[in-house]
């Protein structure tokens, strides 16, 4: 229910994460990167994976 209700107050999309610690994994593909371990956030783009999507209601968006 959060999770709907914060895509709709955004008006975008909301991926849900496999993994509980995707924060975590975030940043650490942030540092990665400004490290230069890789090129491009889309080297790490399968690193994640996504369980789950919540798509915009765009008339509690207007709300």
């Amino acid at each position: 229910m959060w999770r709907q209700m914060l895509s709709d107050m955004l008006g975008r999309e909301l991926l849900v994460p496999e993994s509980h610690e995707a924060t975590a994994l975030g940043a650490a593909i942030v540092a990665m990167q400004a490290l230069g371990h890789i090129s491009s956030m889309d080297e790490a783009r399968n690193w994640i994976h996504i369980t789950g999507r919540h798509e915009p209601c765009l008339a509690r968006h207007a709300i």
